[in-house]
Protein backbone atom coordinates (compact mmCIF):
# COMPACT_ATOMS: atom_id res chain seq x y z
CA UNK A 1 0.00 0.00 0.00
CA UNK A 2 1.40 3.41 -0.98
CA UNK A 3 1.87 6.16 1.58
CA UNK A 4 -0.05 8.65 -0.53
CA UNK A 5 -3.31 6.88 0.33
CA UNK A 6 -4.74 8.16 3.62
CA UNK A 7 -6.88 5.54 5.30
CA UNK A 8 -9.79 6.10 7.67
CA UNK A 9 -9.94 3.23 10.17
CA UNK A 10 -8.38 0.90 7.63
CA UNK A 11 -7.23 -1.70 10.07
CA UNK A 12 -9.44 -4.56 8.91
CA UNK A 13 -7.07 -7.16 7.53
CA UNK A 14 -3.96 -5.39 8.85
CA UNK A 15 -2.01 -7.65 11.15
CA UNK A 16 -0.37 -6.08 14.18
CA UNK A 17 2.66 -8.32 13.85
CA UNK A 18 5.27 -5.91 12.55
CA UNK A 19 8.60 -6.86 11.05
CA UNK A 20 11.86 -4.97 10.75
CA UNK A 21 14.44 -6.02 8.19
CA UNK A 22 18.14 -6.20 8.78
CA UNK A 23 18.23 -7.43 12.38
CA UNK A 24 20.84 -10.05 13.06
CA UNK A 25 20.38 -13.16 15.14
CA UNK A 26 21.02 -12.65 18.84
CA UNK A 27 24.06 -14.43 20.17
CA UNK A 28 25.40 -14.57 23.67
CA UNK A 29 28.52 -12.61 24.44
CA UNK A 30 29.33 -15.45 26.80
CA UNK A 31 28.62 -18.08 24.19
CA UNK A 32 24.97 -18.37 25.22
CA UNK A 33 23.98 -22.01 25.61
CA UNK A 34 20.98 -23.68 24.06
CA UNK A 35 18.60 -25.07 26.69
CA UNK A 36 17.81 -28.72 27.21
CA UNK A 37 15.07 -30.30 25.14
CA UNK A 38 11.38 -30.02 25.95
CA UNK A 39 8.94 -32.82 26.54
CA UNK A 40 7.58 -33.25 23.04
CA UNK A 41 9.72 -34.37 20.12
CA UNK A 42 11.12 -31.68 17.79
CA UNK A 43 9.08 -33.08 14.92
CA UNK A 44 5.78 -32.82 16.79
CA UNK A 45 3.75 -29.80 15.70
CA UNK A 46 2.58 -27.66 18.60
CA UNK A 47 -0.97 -26.35 18.58
CA UNK A 48 -0.93 -22.97 20.30
CA UNK A 49 -4.25 -21.54 19.18
CA UNK A 50 -7.65 -22.68 17.99
CA UNK A 51 -10.15 -20.94 15.72
CA UNK A 52 -13.05 -21.46 18.12
CA UNK A 53 -11.46 -19.53 21.01
CA UNK A 54 -13.62 -16.55 20.13
CA UNK A 55 -16.16 -14.57 22.12
CA UNK A 56 -15.80 -12.63 25.33
CA UNK A 57 -16.73 -15.62 27.46
CA UNK A 58 -13.76 -17.71 26.27
CA UNK A 59 -11.17 -15.42 24.61
CA UNK A 60 -9.35 -15.07 27.93
CA UNK A 61 -8.55 -18.82 27.73
CA UNK A 62 -6.24 -18.33 24.73
CA UNK A 63 -3.39 -17.37 27.05
CA UNK A 64 -3.45 -20.41 29.40
CA UNK A 65 -3.99 -22.74 26.44
CA UNK A 66 -0.89 -21.35 24.70
CA UNK A 67 1.09 -21.46 27.95
CA UNK A 68 0.39 -25.20 28.27
CA UNK A 69 1.21 -26.06 24.65
CA UNK A 70 4.63 -27.53 25.48
CA UNK A 71 3.00 -30.04 27.82
CA UNK A 72 0.93 -32.96 26.43
CA UNK A 73 -2.26 -31.96 28.27
CA UNK A 74 -4.94 -30.83 25.83
CA UNK A 75 -5.70 -32.15 22.39
CA UNK A 76 -7.99 -30.62 19.82
CA UNK A 77 -10.81 -32.32 17.97
CA UNK A 78 -10.88 -33.67 14.39
CA UNK A 79 -12.64 -30.46 13.31
CA UNK A 80 -9.57 -28.50 14.47
CA UNK A 81 -11.38 -26.88 17.37
CA UNK A 82 -10.71 -26.77 21.09
CA UNK A 83 -14.41 -26.73 22.06
CA UNK A 84 -13.83 -24.29 24.95
CA UNK A 85 -17.46 -24.23 26.11
CA UNK A 86 -17.75 -28.01 26.25
CA UNK A 87 -18.51 -29.33 29.76
CA UNK A 88 -15.84 -31.86 30.71
CA UNK A 89 -16.32 -35.12 32.54
CA UNK A 90 -14.77 -36.33 35.78
CA UNK A 91 -12.58 -38.71 33.77
CA UNK A 92 -11.35 -35.94 31.45
CA UNK A 93 -10.63 -33.66 34.41
CA UNK A 94 -8.62 -36.39 36.10
CA UNK A 95 -6.64 -37.04 32.92
CA UNK A 96 -5.87 -33.35 32.36
CA UNK A 97 -4.48 -32.75 35.85
CA UNK A 98 -2.45 -35.98 35.84
CA UNK A 99 -0.86 -34.91 32.56
CA UNK A 100 0.05 -31.56 34.11
CA UNK A 101 1.86 -33.26 37.01
CA UNK A 102 3.77 -35.51 34.61
CA UNK A 103 1.85 -38.75 35.19
CA UNK A 104 0.85 -39.28 31.55
CA UNK A 105 3.48 -41.92 30.78
CA UNK A 106 2.60 -43.88 33.91
CA UNK A 107 -1.16 -43.62 33.31
CA UNK A 108 -0.80 -44.82 29.72
CA UNK A 109 1.49 -47.74 30.58
CA UNK A 110 0.16 -51.24 29.90
CA UNK A 111 0.37 -52.04 33.61
CA UNK A 112 -1.96 -49.21 34.63
CA UNK A 113 -4.28 -49.61 31.65
CA UNK A 114 -4.88 -53.25 32.57
CA UNK A 115 -5.67 -52.51 36.21
CA UNK A 116 -8.92 -53.88 37.63
CA UNK A 117 -10.70 -50.86 39.08
CA UNK A 118 -12.62 -51.17 42.39
CA UNK A 119 -15.70 -49.22 41.29
CA UNK A 120 -19.08 -50.77 40.50
CA UNK A 121 -19.19 -48.69 37.33
CA UNK A 122 -15.66 -49.65 36.25
CA UNK A 123 -17.04 -50.90 32.93
CA UNK A 124 -18.16 -47.34 32.17
CA UNK A 125 -14.55 -46.11 32.18
CA UNK A 126 -13.32 -45.73 28.59
CA UNK A 127 -10.36 -47.96 27.79
CA UNK A 128 -8.05 -44.94 27.35
CA UNK A 129 -8.95 -43.72 30.85
CA UNK A 130 -8.45 -46.87 32.92
CA UNK A 131 -4.81 -46.04 33.61
CA UNK A 132 -5.66 -42.48 34.63
CA UNK A 133 -8.24 -43.71 37.14
CA UNK A 134 -5.72 -46.25 38.45
CA UNK A 135 -3.07 -43.57 38.96
CA UNK A 136 -5.68 -41.23 40.43
CA UNK A 137 -6.40 -43.86 43.07
CA UNK A 138 -2.71 -44.36 43.85
CA UNK A 139 -2.19 -40.60 44.17
CA UNK A 140 -5.25 -40.31 46.45
CA UNK A 141 -6.96 -37.91 44.08
CA UNK A 142 -10.06 -40.10 44.19
CA UNK A 143 -11.19 -42.49 46.91
CA UNK A 144 -11.47 -46.28 46.53
CA UNK A 145 -14.02 -46.15 49.35
CA UNK A 146 -16.62 -44.72 46.99
CA UNK A 147 -18.74 -47.35 45.26
CA UNK A 148 -18.99 -45.41 41.99
CA UNK A 149 -16.62 -43.13 40.07
CA UNK A 150 -19.16 -41.76 37.53
CA UNK A 151 -16.51 -41.27 34.81
CA UNK A 152 -18.82 -39.62 32.27
CA UNK A 153 -20.59 -37.40 34.76
CA UNK A 154 -19.75 -33.72 34.37
CA UNK A 155 -17.12 -32.52 36.83
CA UNK A 156 -18.37 -29.77 39.11
CA UNK A 157 -16.17 -26.71 39.56
CA UNK A 158 -15.77 -27.69 43.21
CA UNK A 159 -14.75 -31.28 42.41
CA UNK A 160 -12.28 -30.15 39.74
CA UNK A 161 -10.68 -27.67 42.14
CA UNK A 162 -10.34 -30.28 44.90
CA UNK A 163 -8.71 -32.81 42.54
CA UNK A 164 -6.31 -30.12 41.33
CA UNK A 165 -5.31 -29.07 44.85
CA UNK A 166 -4.67 -32.71 45.76
CA UNK A 167 -2.60 -33.35 42.62
CA UNK A 168 -0.42 -30.35 43.45
CA UNK A 169 0.39 -31.88 46.83
CA UNK A 170 -1.57 -29.26 48.78
CA UNK A 171 -4.13 -31.52 50.48
CA UNK A 172 -2.72 -31.13 54.00
CA UNK A 173 -2.67 -27.37 53.58
CA UNK A 174 -6.32 -27.51 52.49
CA UNK A 175 -7.29 -29.63 55.49
CA UNK A 176 -5.60 -27.14 57.79
CA UNK A 177 -7.86 -24.39 56.41
CA UNK A 178 -11.20 -26.08 57.09
CA UNK A 179 -13.98 -23.53 57.42
CA UNK A 180 -11.86 -20.72 55.98
CA UNK A 181 -13.65 -17.54 54.96
CA UNK A 182 -13.97 -17.27 51.19
CA UNK A 183 -14.47 -14.23 48.93
CA UNK A 184 -17.50 -15.81 47.23
CA UNK A 185 -21.12 -15.20 48.24
CA UNK A 186 -22.34 -18.64 47.08
CA UNK A 187 -20.05 -20.93 49.10
CA UNK A 188 -21.47 -20.48 52.61
CA UNK A 189 -23.38 -23.78 52.48
CA UNK A 190 -20.32 -25.85 51.56
CA UNK A 191 -18.72 -28.16 54.10
CA UNK A 192 -15.80 -26.83 56.13
CA UNK A 193 -13.51 -29.27 54.31
CA UNK A 194 -14.62 -28.05 50.89
CA UNK A 195 -14.02 -24.47 52.00
CA UNK A 196 -10.45 -25.41 52.90
CA UNK A 197 -9.77 -26.66 49.38
CA UNK A 198 -11.23 -23.54 47.82
CA UNK A 199 -9.23 -21.36 50.22
CA UNK A 200 -6.01 -22.96 48.96
CA UNK A 201 -7.23 -22.51 45.38
CA UNK A 202 -7.72 -18.80 46.00
CA UNK A 203 -4.42 -18.31 47.87
CA UNK A 204 -2.40 -20.11 45.19
CA UNK A 205 -4.07 -18.13 42.41
CA UNK A 206 -5.76 -21.18 40.89
CA UNK A 207 -9.32 -19.86 41.00
CA UNK A 208 -10.90 -16.41 40.83
CA UNK A 209 -14.60 -16.99 40.28
CA UNK A 210 -17.05 -14.67 38.56
CA UNK A 211 -18.06 -11.05 39.01
CA UNK A 212 -21.84 -10.97 38.65
CA UNK A 213 -23.86 -8.07 37.21
CA UNK A 214 -24.57 -6.82 40.74
CA UNK A 215 -20.84 -6.66 41.47
CA UNK A 216 -20.85 -9.68 43.78
CA UNK A 217 -18.22 -12.38 43.41
CA UNK A 218 -19.35 -15.99 43.01
CA UNK A 219 -17.67 -19.34 42.43
CA UNK A 220 -20.63 -21.41 41.20
CA UNK A 221 -19.27 -24.55 42.90
CA UNK A 222 -21.91 -26.92 41.57
CA UNK A 223 -21.78 -25.78 37.92
CA UNK A 224 -20.16 -28.24 35.53
CA UNK A 225 -16.72 -26.94 34.61
CA UNK A 226 -16.02 -26.20 30.95
CA UNK A 227 -12.85 -27.02 29.08
CA UNK A 228 -11.91 -23.32 28.91
CA UNK A 229 -12.46 -22.86 32.63
CA UNK A 230 -10.29 -25.84 33.51
CA UNK A 231 -7.61 -24.67 31.08
CA UNK A 232 -7.54 -21.47 33.12
CA UNK A 233 -7.05 -23.38 36.37
CA UNK A 234 -4.30 -25.55 34.87
CA UNK A 235 -2.62 -22.50 33.36
CA UNK A 236 -2.53 -20.94 36.83
CA UNK A 237 -1.21 -24.21 38.27
CA UNK A 238 1.55 -24.44 35.66
CA UNK A 239 4.04 -22.45 37.72
CA UNK A 240 3.50 -24.70 40.75
CA UNK A 241 4.76 -27.90 39.11
CA UNK A 242 8.12 -29.00 37.78
CA UNK A 243 8.32 -28.07 34.12
CA UNK A 244 11.52 -28.57 32.09
CA UNK A 245 10.14 -26.23 29.42
CA UNK A 246 9.74 -23.28 31.81
CA UNK A 247 12.38 -20.56 32.12
CA UNK A 248 12.19 -17.42 34.24
CA UNK A 249 14.61 -14.56 33.84
CA UNK A 250 15.41 -11.22 32.22
CA UNK A 251 15.76 -10.38 28.53
CA UNK A 252 19.36 -9.41 27.90
CA UNK A 253 18.97 -8.94 24.13
CA UNK A 254 16.20 -9.31 21.56
CA UNK A 255 15.91 -9.38 17.77
CA UNK A 256 12.14 -9.19 17.19
CA UNK A 257 10.79 -11.96 15.01
CA UNK A 258 14.10 -13.82 15.20
CA UNK A 259 15.41 -14.62 18.67
CA UNK A 260 15.89 -13.41 22.20
CA UNK A 261 18.56 -13.90 24.83
CA UNK A 262 17.53 -14.58 28.42
CA UNK A 263 19.59 -14.45 31.58
CA UNK A 264 17.84 -16.79 33.99
CA UNK A 265 17.24 -16.28 37.69
CA UNK A 266 20.15 -18.70 38.22
CA UNK A 267 22.51 -16.48 36.22
CA UNK A 268 22.72 -18.68 33.11
CA UNK A 269 22.33 -17.18 29.64
CA UNK A 270 20.39 -18.87 26.84
CA UNK A 271 19.46 -17.88 23.31
CA UNK A 272 16.02 -18.85 22.02
CA UNK A 273 14.81 -18.48 18.44
CA UNK A 274 11.11 -17.62 18.28
CA UNK A 275 8.84 -20.54 17.43
CA UNK A 276 6.93 -19.85 14.21
CA UNK A 277 3.65 -19.21 16.08
CA UNK A 278 5.11 -17.92 19.33
CA UNK A 279 2.63 -16.19 21.65
CA UNK A 280 3.85 -13.08 23.45
CA UNK A 281 1.85 -11.43 26.26
CA UNK A 282 2.53 -8.08 27.83
CA UNK A 283 0.34 -5.96 30.11
CA UNK A 284 -2.38 -8.58 29.75
CA UNK A 285 -2.56 -8.36 25.95
CA UNK A 286 -1.22 -10.55 23.17
CA UNK A 287 1.42 -8.53 21.31
CA UNK A 288 4.15 -9.06 18.74
CA UNK A 289 7.75 -9.79 19.67
CA UNK A 290 8.47 -6.11 18.94
CA UNK A 291 6.84 -5.34 22.29
CA UNK A 292 9.70 -7.06 24.14
CA UNK A 293 12.40 -4.85 25.61
CA UNK A 294 15.82 -5.54 27.03
CA UNK A 295 15.42 -5.74 30.78
CA UNK A 296 11.89 -7.12 30.74
CA UNK A 297 11.35 -9.84 33.34
CA UNK A 298 9.71 -12.79 31.59
CA UNK A 299 8.32 -16.26 31.96
CA UNK A 300 9.13 -18.36 28.90
CA UNK A 301 8.20 -21.86 27.77
CA UNK A 302 10.22 -23.45 25.00
CA UNK A 303 9.95 -26.39 22.64
CA UNK A 304 13.38 -27.89 22.00
CA UNK A 305 15.02 -24.50 22.46
CA UNK A 306 12.47 -22.43 20.49
CA UNK A 307 10.48 -19.87 22.48
CA UNK A 308 6.81 -20.84 22.25
CA UNK A 309 5.18 -18.75 24.99
CA UNK A 310 6.57 -15.54 26.49
CA UNK A 311 4.86 -13.50 29.18
CA UNK A 312 6.33 -10.29 30.53
CA UNK A 313 5.91 -10.39 34.30
CA UNK A 314 7.60 -7.03 34.93
CA UNK A 315 8.25 -4.33 32.37
CA UNK A 316 11.69 -2.84 31.98
CA UNK A 317 9.71 0.13 30.81
CA UNK A 318 10.39 2.95 28.39
CA UNK A 319 9.65 6.31 29.97
CA UNK A 320 7.76 8.30 27.34
CA UNK A 321 8.63 11.92 26.63
CA UNK A 322 4.97 12.68 26.01
CA UNK A 323 1.53 11.09 26.11
CA UNK A 324 -1.52 12.18 24.12
CA UNK A 325 -5.13 11.00 24.11
CA UNK A 326 -7.71 11.67 21.44
CA UNK A 327 -10.17 10.32 18.89
CA UNK A 328 -8.64 8.15 16.17
CA UNK A 329 -9.11 9.68 12.71
CA UNK A 330 -6.91 7.62 10.42
CA UNK A 331 -3.44 6.36 9.62
CA UNK A 332 -0.83 5.86 6.93
CA UNK A 333 0.80 2.49 6.31
CA UNK A 334 3.80 1.68 4.14
CA UNK A 335 4.20 -1.04 1.52
CA UNK A 336 5.09 -3.55 4.25
CA UNK A 337 1.84 -2.92 6.11
CA UNK A 338 3.58 -1.01 8.90
CA UNK A 339 1.84 1.98 10.44
CA UNK A 340 3.91 5.10 9.76
CA UNK A 341 1.54 7.91 10.79
CA UNK A 342 -1.51 8.19 13.04
CA UNK A 343 -3.96 11.10 13.14
CA UNK A 344 -5.85 12.09 16.30
CA UNK A 345 -8.60 14.65 16.87
CA UNK A 346 -7.91 16.49 20.12
CA UNK A 347 -9.43 19.41 21.97
CA UNK A 348 -7.00 22.33 21.81
CA UNK A 349 -7.84 25.81 23.12
CA UNK A 350 -11.53 25.01 23.23
CA UNK A 351 -11.85 23.63 19.69
CA UNK A 352 -11.19 20.31 17.97
CA UNK A 353 -7.95 20.01 16.02
CA UNK A 354 -6.37 17.18 14.03
CA UNK A 355 -2.76 16.24 14.70
CA UNK A 356 -0.61 13.72 12.85
CA UNK A 357 2.10 11.74 14.65
CA UNK A 358 5.02 9.81 13.19
CA UNK A 359 5.04 6.19 14.36
CA UNK A 360 8.17 4.19 15.24
CA UNK A 361 8.80 1.03 13.15
CA UNK A 362 8.99 -0.79 16.49
CA UNK A 363 5.70 0.57 17.83
CA UNK A 364 3.98 -1.61 20.43
CA UNK A 365 0.21 -1.90 20.01
CA UNK A 366 -1.93 -2.89 22.99
CA UNK A 367 -5.41 -4.15 22.21
CA UNK A 368 -7.35 -5.85 19.44
CA UNK A 369 -7.22 -4.93 15.76
CA UNK A 370 -11.01 -4.70 15.65
CA UNK A 371 -11.01 -2.03 18.38
CA UNK A 372 -9.36 0.64 16.21
CA UNK A 373 -12.25 2.49 14.57
CA UNK A 374 -12.94 6.10 13.64
CA UNK A 375 -13.72 8.24 16.71
CA UNK A 376 -12.32 5.57 19.04
CA UNK A 377 -10.54 7.13 22.02
CA UNK A 378 -6.92 5.93 22.06
CA UNK A 379 -3.73 6.85 23.87
CA UNK A 380 -0.29 7.37 22.31
CA UNK A 381 3.08 7.32 24.09
CA UNK A 382 5.95 9.13 22.39
CA UNK A 383 9.72 8.96 22.77
CA UNK A 384 12.30 11.06 20.91
CA UNK A 385 9.59 12.59 18.74
CA UNK A 386 7.94 9.38 17.52
CA UNK A 387 5.08 7.21 18.80
CA UNK A 388 6.38 4.09 20.54
CA UNK A 389 3.11 2.71 21.98
CA UNK A 390 -0.54 2.78 20.92
CA UNK A 391 -3.19 1.82 23.48
CA UNK A 392 -6.52 0.76 22.00
CA UNK A 393 -8.10 0.05 25.39
CA UNK A 394 -8.74 2.52 28.19
CA UNK A 395 -5.67 3.04 30.37
CA UNK A 396 -6.03 3.86 34.07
Amino acid sequence: MNNKFWQKAALSGLAFTLFTAGLGTVTSAQGGKQPSSAIKSPEEELKLSFDDIQGGDVEWAAKPIASLATRPIFYGYPDGGFHPRKPISRLETLAFILRLVDKKQQAESSEEMNTKLPFLDADDVSSWGVGYVSVGLKENLISPGESYFYPEQGASRLWATKVTVKALGLEQEALSKKGAKLPFIDTNELSDEDKGYLAVGVEKGLIYGFIESNGERTFRPHDIITKAQYAGILGNAGDLVQDPTLVKGRISAVAPGQSLQVTTDLGETFTYPFYKDAHVYKNGSKVSSYALNTGDQIKLRHHYGSAVFIEVTKNAGITPDFTVTGEFEGMLVNSNGQITTVSLKRALNGSAASTRYTVSPNVVIYGKESDLTVNKMIKLDGKDGVIVAIYLTPQK
